[in-house]
C-alpha cells in the first residue's frame, strides 16, 4: 500500500498580502527551474499533484451523467479530439 501524502500546507491571505499583486514569468532557463525544485513551492505542488492522483482511485471512466454541464461536454469534445 501507498504512504499517504502529507496534507496540504496551509496559507492565510494575510501570509500572500505582501506578494506582487501580478504574476510575473520567474522560471526563464534550466537554472530556474533547478532552483523552484527547492522551493516550498514546488514541494506543496508534489503534495497537490499526488492527492489529486489519489482523490480519482476507484473512479472509473467513461463518466456518465444524466445532464452533465455545457463545460463538461465541451470539455469531453476537446479531449476526444485530441485523442483522435
Amino acid at each position: 500500500m501507498m504512504q499517504q501524502p502529507p496534507p496540504l500546507r496551509q496559507v492565510s491571505l494575510s501570509d500572500i498580502a505582501h506578494f506582487e499583486s501580478h504574476p510575473t514569468p520567474k522560471i526563464l532557463t534550466d537554472y530556474d527551474v533547478e532552483a523552484w525544485r527547492r522551493t516550498t513551492g514546488y514541494q506543496d505542488y508534489g503534495v497537490f499533484l499526488r492527492r489529486l492522483n489519489e482523490s480519482v482511485v476507484g473512479h472509473y471512466l467513461p463518466w456518465t451523467s444524466s445532464s452533465p454541464s455545457q463545460v463538461c461536454r465541451r470539455m469531453a469534445l476537446s479531449l476526444n479530439a485530441l485523442d483522435s
